[in-house]
């Protein structure tokens, strides 16, 4: 007897109670998977911190899906809530990613150039020494420890043009929370400059639309002049408030360097 006959040959009260029991085991093991996750991850506080959690979240599950190899990194980490955002996307969907972090954890460095005309340089804001969040390495690691082992996760304690010349591992997914229009285009000089940045690989600005979206100021002006410098083609949207993220398709990392 075939699969047919026999479907039809079952009675309907045994399908629906089998089907009944498919669906649970489906949902608990939906339920299961996403103990893991933090709980904005699941979709609750603020309609803000949703949306961050979903775009960081959903990119480690692009670069999986579509097979962008390299690691996970985040530039500027403050309280560590989005680094978890990230360590749970490398653990939810298995890629095995390295996740690094880095942080000065001193807050802001001092402001020059055109970061001086930031609007929340002005208001002090983002002066030298605010924001510091979290402020040893060690404080970071347990705010991801419950989704990666201490293996999977380094730490860079230090301002960027002192720990980035260093670092050579292939990016799948950059989180850039660094704000500044220096701190930003020395980590874009980087990823791109130095071709870390894998082909497909995810840019996300968590200020890019902060100072009035203004394209000569901040992570706007970071990344206008990254991809005219590298010849950048990508697509970007928006997330939350201020986010924008990009899919880099293709650069030139022998582009000139611009700092």
């Amino acid at each position: 007897m075939n699969l047919l006959s026999k479907l039809k040959a079952t009675p309907a009260a045994t399908l629906r109670q089998l089907a009944a029991e498919g669906l649970r085991c489906r949902l608990a093991a939906a339920r299961r998977a996403l103990l893991p996750l933090p709980r904005e991850v699941r979709g609750r506080g603020s309609p803000e911190w949703r949306a961050r959690a979903d775009a960081l979240f959903n990119a480690v599950g692009y670069a999986q899906a579509a097979d962008v190899r390299g690691c996970v990194a985040e530039f500027g980490c403050f309280s560590g809530r989005t680094a978890r955002f990230l360590a749970a996307g490398v653990a939810y969907f298995g890629g095995g990613q390295r996740l690094h972090l880095f942080d000065s954890f001193l807050g802001f460095p001092q402001a020059s150039g055109p970061d001086l005309d930031l609007p929340f340089v002005k208001s002090g804001l983002w002066g030298a020494g605010r924001a510091m969040g979290l402020q040893t390495p060690a404080s970071l690691r347990r705010k991801v420890r419950r989704f990666l082992p201490r293996g999977k996760v380094e730490v860079h304690a230090g301002w960027f043009k002192d720990t980035l010349p260093g670092f050579s591992e292939p990016v799948a997914v950059a989180h850039l929370d660094c704000d500044l229009w220096e701190s930003t285009a020395c980590v874009l000089g980087r990823l791109l400059g130095a071709g870390l940045l894998s082909p497909g690989g995810v840019l996300l600005f968590d200020d890019y639309n902060a100072s009035r979206c203004d394209d000569s100021l901040g992570q706007r002006r970071a990344f206008r002049e990254a991809a005219c410098a590298y010849s950048v083609d990508a697509d970007g949207r928006d997330y939350g408030v201020g986010g924008r993220a990009f899919v880099v398709s293709s650069y030139e990392p022998a582009g000139r360097a611009y700092l």
